[in-house]
């Protein structure tokens, strides 16, 4: 009787075989890996409540503000629509409560203003930036994003 070995370069060919099939396959996975988060950044991935559109800014329009300015010489007329824009998540009962005591606190803001501040476009800067920090304080800890004028008119 006699007994066949398989010669030592045989063994070690199929042992190659394997550890390439091996490293194939962790290759493939790895791809496989980076496909899928690739494709889900690229994609954006969807939240769970998928019927929900998602929340955008909270637009708060004040009431109208109208409100007289002295120079010394003559009194002005000054009539203002201003619209908030604040982050997303602030409800629309929540704001509510705030939106008087904002126009309470601009009116006392802006009779400080002197009337030739109001004039070009460095006006309506600051009168953005008036309302922006009243707003603020009053909103605090919630910030505005945007002031945005419907109207400033001075007669």
């Amino acid at each position: 009787m006699a007994i066949t070995t398989k010669p030592a370069t045989e063994a070690a060919t199929s042992e190659r075989s394997l550890r390439r099939g091996v490293l194939m396959l962790a290759v493939l996975m790895v791809g496989l890996a980076i496909t899928g988060v690739g494709g889900a950044a690229l994609f954006g991935i969807k939240s769970a409540q998928a019927g929900k559109a998602p929340a955008g800014p909270v637009f708060a329009p004040l009431p109208p503000l109208e409100f007289a300015l002295s120079d010394g010489e003559r009194t002005r007329q000054v009539d203002l629509d201003v619209v908030l824009e604040l982050p997303q998540g602030m409800e629309k009962a929540q704001l509510a409560t705030h939106v008087t005591r904002i126009a309470n606190a601009l009116n006392a803001r802006l009779i400080e203003v002197e009337p030739g501040d109001l004039s070009g476009p460095a006006g309506t800067q600051r009168v953005k930036d008036v309302v922006s920090a009243t707003a603020d304080r009053e909103l605090r800890p919630m910030r505005v994003r945007q002031v945005l004028l419907q109207k400033l008119v001075m007669r």
